[in-house]
């Protein structure tokens, strides 16, 4: 009887044993449980006005948007990333040179490393680098303030240019001479990929404080996508404007 129950007792406790080995998963029955992403992931910081765009690396365009001063609306893109060329890479470190105009009326500080020559009317100075430039001249001013000069030539939509688009007509000064700029996009040619026209943006500045009815005109050019970079060297070149 002693050995019925002895017998007995082992094989519960063999059984029991077994079911909670039962209850236990395999190592082949164990898996990870995924991680998972954010519900709504923080957004990228976006870089700060003036900042290099893509890193040290130069991934990026030049330069951020800048803006907005008197040769900038703001919100220009930054040139992109396939023409980071080093002229851009270096923006800010240029070396500038004082030229004055002919006639002994003003001068202005333009780019030393750029191709420095007569601009496009009788006594205007120019600094041109790949596809965009400075110019200045003195003007006959017709009785017209800065602002007025500017307004005249919104309205004739800068001389009936193709694809003209007024960004931006903005009051300041240049060291305490009255200054009126009119920034504007325009099309001229077109790439010969797509087929499409190429954009440009042009400043065009008037400037009074001169002799009398005279405006100082300074112009820049560039194309669209490369003006938010360049207007770094554009505002240097228009602060070096100054009246004989």
């Amino acid at each position: 009887m002693k050995r019925k129950f002895l017998l007995l007792l082992i094989l519960m406790l063999i059984m029991g044993a077994m079911l909670v080995a039962c209850g236990q998963p395999t190592p082949k029955q164990v898996s990870s449980a995924p991680t998972l992403a954010p519900a709504n992931p923080l957004p990228k910081m976006q870089k700060a006005s003036g900042e290099k765009a893509g890193g040290e690396g130069g991934g990026g365009g030049a330069e951020a948007p800048r803006g907005p001063t008197l040769i900038n609306p703001g919100g220009l893109p930054p040139a992109p990333q396939a023409s980071n060329s080093m002229m851009l890479a270096h923006l800010g470190q240029e070396r500038m040179v004082k030229v004055k105009d002919t006639k002994g009326q003003f001068s202005i500080l333009f780019v030393d490393s750029w191709k420095q020559g007569s601009g496009s009317t009788p006594g205007s100075l120019r600094s041109s680098q790949k596809d965009w430039y400075a110019e200045a001249e003195a003007i006959n001013a017709k009785g017209k303030t800065p602002l007025q000069a500017a307004q005249a030539l919104n309205a004739s939509h800068a001389n009936g240019i193709a694809g003209y688009k007024e960004l931006a007509l903005q009051q300041g000064n240049i060291h305490a001479l009255p200054a009126v700029s009119l920034i504007y996009q325009y099309e001229a040619g077109t790439n010969p990929v797509t087929g499409k026209p190429l954009r440009f943006v042009a400043s065009q500045v008037f400037i009074g404080g001169g002799p009398a009815n005279k405006l100082g005109h300074v112009t820049f050019i560039a194309p669209y996508a490369y003006y938010g970079d360049l207007s770094e060297i554009f505002d240097k070149v228009l602060a070096g404007f100054s009246w004989k």
